[in-house]
């Protein structure tokens, strides 16, 4: 277990979180797409790219991560069924 201190900001701790967590070969494709999406939406002035630095990940990467948020309705609608 590890203490972070309490100076730590809410935005460093869930990257510290989501870094690890994205290394973890259990997690995934919709748990990693969480990860990313709440970092977006906790974060409204970052850019995909903005992300893919804070993570270390390639921008590509963090694109395909995130390729769900970009579905219409329509098509979550269909996926969500199945």
């Amino acid at each position: 277990m590890r203490l972070y201190p309490a100076s730590i900001s809410d935005t460093q701790f869930h990257l510290i979180r989501a870094a690890e967590n994205l290394q973890r070969k259990d997690l995934n494709g919709f748990q990693k797409w969480q990860l990313c999406a709440a970092l977006m939406c906790g974060n409204p002035d970052w850019t995909q790219q903005t992300l893919a630095e804070r993570l270390h990940l390639s921008p590509g990467m963090v694109c395909k991560l995130l390729s769900p948020s970009k579905l219409t309705a329509g098509v979550a609608g269909r996926i969500e069924t199945r």
